[in-house]
């Protein structure tokens, strides 16, 4: 799945009544999955990396001007693609079978002009994935795209 298959995903959904239709806010969703996406392969994957297998987002919240809160729930799946090749995890292909290791995903994400955070990362990791916790928060996680 690419970024912009989820982007046009995301820009039907209707989130606290009003869609998000505007082309800016479908990118800006896409930024802050990738940011997400982004610090789950770096505080969680072990040897592999993890890609999107659906996302959407719940709810956008208007901060400030030019600042915006954005929901997300996402799952991931682990892929082919080694952690340490420093690959777009988003053109590795998921690993095959039953023990695929993944993972669902709530996050809140930041987004202010170029900067991009992570306020809170959630992700309660599937039956493959027993021997780690299984619920896990991350905070305040700078991150600029």
């Amino acid at each position: 799945m690419e970024w912009k298959a989820i982007s046009k995903n995301v820009s039907q959904r209707r989130t606290q009544g009003f869609p998000l239709f505007q082309p800016e806010l479908a990118s800006k969703a896409d930024k802050a999955l990738h940011v997400a996406l982004g610090q789950f392969n770096a505080q969680y994957a072990r040897s592999r990396l993890y890609r999107v297998s659906k996302g959407s987002v719940k709810r956008v919240v208007p901060m400030a001007r030019n600042v915006h809160d954005l929901f997300l729930t996402f799952t991931v799946r682990e892929t082919d693609c080694l952690k340490t090749s420093e690959a777009d995890p988003q053109m590795c292909m998921f690993r095959q079978g039953f023990f695929a290791p993944e993972a669902s995903c709530y996050s809140r994400v930041r987004l202010t002009g170029e900067v991009t955070k992570v306020i809170d990362l959630r992700c309660n990791k599937g039956d493959s994935y027993s021997s780690e916790s299984s619920s896990e928060e991350v905070r305040e996680e700078d991150t600029k795209k």
